[in-house]
């Protein structure tokens, strides 16, 4: 997958990598929350895990996922 998907078309993988841009044009390394909760669309940090208030507008996978 080379080009970036909208968020309002689909979500990414919960818990795998990606390179995204939120609504203000900043690129974010960040994965979508791993929890049970199928509906999470929270955003956290790859390296600490932390949370990460964005507001991610579209998203590509990072590497070769």
């Amino acid at each position: 997958m080379n080009e970036y998907t909208l968020v309002t078309e689909k979500l990414p993988e919960k818990g795998k990598d990606v390179i995204a841009f939120d609504s203000k044009g900043d690129k974010h390394y960040c994965y979508r929350c791993a929890c049970k909760s199928e509906n999470c669309t929270e955003w956290r940090e790859p390296i600490t895990g932390s949370a990460i208030w964005v507001d991610i507008v579209k998203w590509k996978y990072n590497g070769n996922d």
